[in-house]
């Protein structure tokens, strides 16, 4: 058998994450006007290193870590990202929130701002076509937990099989500490990612994972997981993966938890960790 001719060395993995602000009264409000920033001009966060910026994606508040080479450094970088988005939330009186799809008052979406969603297609890895752009509805906005890998090398086939992997050992264990929501109504289907030119950006996951340093650091080592194990078992690559495709995809898309348990179990993916939250002031 020939040897597979591509291989993972992960470098780096960032984010770039979403939250929703709410009021009082819980119920959410658009960040335009409140930031600054855009997706073209991502404003760099006031004290911070370089790197963590912050933007106004559409009513969302989106921040941006810099791609780090360890763990325990990704997982700081994640909070004190969030700490600076949640010191800008309290300073209007609002508060942060981890939910993926809220619906907001049709007079917080009267803006062209707030009727733009994305600013590039995604990439379907199963498919290898582009996904349609999401149609915004009239209330529904969506926020998610966006990861992004780098490794040596990386080539568009290299980087297809690495997201179909991410969807076995990220999105489908990702279902058991999450809550089927309308997220996937708009974008966020089995495997959706950008293909970078340093490796590829995961569009999957939801924002859940945030606020929990145990959870994120499983992120990170499960990026590297992956990598090894795609350099070492072809037969994972050339015949498994594939097989499972679309019961991966259904699996995730319609949030079947069974479905999820079964492939966890032939497979042997580790579940997310629990606890440790971060404690917000």
């Amino acid at each position: 058998m020939m040897k597979w001719p591509y291989q993972w060395r992960v470098e780096k993995v960032g984010a770039d994450p979403e939250v929703f602000f709410l009021d009082a009264k819980n119920q959410p409000v658009s960040v335009e006007g409140l930031l600054g920033g855009t997706k073209e001009e991502p404003r760099q966060m006031t004290g911070l290193p370089i790197g963590f910026m912050i933007q106004e994606d559409n009513v969302a508040a989106e921040y941006n870590i810099p791609p780090d080479e360890r763990e325990k450094d990704f997982s700081n970088s994640i909070i004190r990202g969030l700490k600076y988005v949640e010191k800008q939330a309290k300073k209007h009186k609002l508060k942060v929130s981890f939910e993926s799809a809220m619906h907001f008052p049709f007079e917080q979406l009267a803006t062209p701002h707030a009727q733009r969603l994305g600013c590039e297609p995604d990439f379907n890895v199963w498919s290898k076509e582009l996904n349609p752009a999401p149609i915004p509805p009239r209330t529904l906005r969506t926020a998610a937990g966006h990861v992004h890998v780098s490794w040596r090398n990386p080539l568009t086939e290299s980087a297809i099989l690495f997201g179909r992997a991410m969807d076995l050992y990220l999105g489908i264990p990702s279902l058991l500490v999450t809550r089927q929501n309308e997220r996937r109504k708009l974008y966020g289907k089995a495997g959706a990612v950008r293909l970078k030119d340093y490796g590829v950006e995961y569009r999957v996951l939801d924002n859940y994972w945030l606020p929990n340093e145990k959870q994120s650091a499983f992120i990170f080592s499960t990026c590297f997981h992956i990598a090894n194990k795609l350099n070492n078992m072809q037969s994972f690559l050339d015949e498994e993966l594939e097989f499972y495709g679309d019961e991966i995809q259904h699996t995730i898309n319609t949030h079947d938890i069974d479905g999820a348990l079964r492939l966890m179990k032939h497979f042997d993916v580790s579940a997310f960790p629990e606890g440790n939250q971060h404690a917000r002031e």
